[in-house]
């Protein structure tokens, strides 16, 4: 009898035990998925609202990036290139507009400026005639707008169709870019090599 005792508290024993193991083995599995998705208490939330880009108003944004006033519409209508009056970043009209519009991802903003600035090449190459500028100009635009399809995927057909519509806001801007349009020169390697140059990320290879 004592030993039906002795066995059955044994066997009490062994279930709390197994069932104290199984506690400890699920605890450790949660915490090791908590760990592995980027959880833990308030590190993460932390870590995002510290890379949540502050809200500016337009007044603080012109002040920010210093950008140039609005362009008089008649006046910066009237010809191909427009105003430019900073000569950075292409016309003003548009400088102004993408900047409000993707102020927060200035990595993005800078390769619209550039996409921009190109844009404005081109109209100066062309109203002056220069051959030579022009097949630079041409040959820049292009490998620009290859780039940033390849760095933003989708996203980035929207964005450089927007662009579009910022810059063709004449018929005669429309048909100016319609006569220009030309193909990629060089390799699909050499593209990608020089679009990382450029500071494009997550490109294909």
């Amino acid at each position: 009898m004592l030993e039906y005792i002795d066995l059955k508290t044994k066997c009490v024993q062994i279930i709390k035990g197994l069932k104290n193991m199984k506690k400890l083995l699920f605890v450790t599995l949660t915490a090791s998925f908590v760990v592995a998705c980027g959880g833990g208490g308030d590190g993460g939330s932390s870590a995002n609202a510290g890379n949540t880009p502050e809200t500016l108003t337009r007044e603080q944004i012109e002040v920010k990036f210093n950008l140039p006033i609005e362009p008089i519409e008649e006046v910066n209508n009237s010809t191909i290139e427009g105003v430019d009056s900073n000569g950075i970043r292409g016309r003003d009209d548009v400088e102004r507009a993408i900047t409000f519009e993707y102020y927060k991802d200035e990595v993005k903003l800078n390769h619209l400026y550039s996409l921009l600035e190109a844009e404005q090449n081109i109209s100066m190459a062309f109203q002056g005639q220069d051959e030579l500028k022009m097949n630079e100009a041409l040959n820049e635009i292009s490998r620009l707008n290859s780039c940033y399809i390849f760095s933003y995927r989708e996203k980035g057909g929207v964005d450089l169709k927007q662009l579009d519509s910022l810059i063709e806001n004449t018929p005669e801007r429309v048909k100016f870019t319609l006569s220009i349009r030309s193909e990629q020169k060089g390799s699909f390697k050499e593209l990608i090599e020089d679009c990382k140059k450029r500071g494009f990320t997550n490109m294909p290879i």
